[in-house]
């Protein structure tokens, strides 16, 4: 994406900002959460977002805060708990890009951007891993960008997996090796 087409996420402010009956991404399941999203975003059970790009909507994305237990996630994580342990989660409850504009790298762009922006969070809030329920065909996608599968079941329904990227950094992981190492 060159700088004429930046893509902003912009939070929904009214229902004004958001008409959805117009829109399809290709996936009725998809589609109808984003129907159903603004009432769930006034509820504040997750933020939306307008994806743009010059001005124009081009698709939707929703966030959420979780908490989760550290054992429906693979060992690299669960292995300095007994028992389950919960932790926080960012989970993005849906993106869904208009067909029309699809297979223009704008999808592959938001989550690089949303996967950006909650490292950075991560550093100064208790949030450590972010889900999402990704489409079962796009899970190797998922995986080439260092996400893993989820031992919670599928996902939102028959055509999704659940998937994790953990958030914790190289040097954090060694400052946990260095602590059980010395004191455990």
């Amino acid at each position: 994406m060159d700088n004429m087409n930046t893509i902003v996420l912009e939070p929904l402010k009214n229902d004004v900002d958001f008409d959805s009956r117009e829109f399809d991404c290709g996936e009725p399941q998809i589609n109808k959460q984003i129907q159903n999203a603004y009432f769930r975003h006034i509820l504040k059970q997750l933020d939306v977002y307008s994806i743009k790009i010059a001005g124009y909507v081009v698709g939707y994305v929703a966030i959420s805060v979780k908490s989760i237990s550290i054992n429906s996630a693979e060992g690299d994580i669960a292995d300095y708990f007994d028992g389950s342990c919960i932790v926080g989660a960012v989970k993005v409850d849906f993106i869904g890009i208009d067909k029309k504009v699809q297979r223009n790298g704008i999808g592959t762009a938001v989550i690089e951007l949303i996967v950006k922006k909650v490292r950075l969070d991560a550093k100064h809030l208790p949030i450590r891993i972010l889900m999402i329920d990704a489409i079962s065909t796009k899970t190797s996608w998922y995986h080439e960008r260092g996400f893993k599968h989820m031992d919670v079941g599928s996902g939102i329904s028959a055509f999704t997996k659940a998937m994790y990227l953990d958030l914790m950094d190289e040097k954090q992981k060694a400052a946990i090796e260095e602590y059980v190492k010395n004191n455990l």
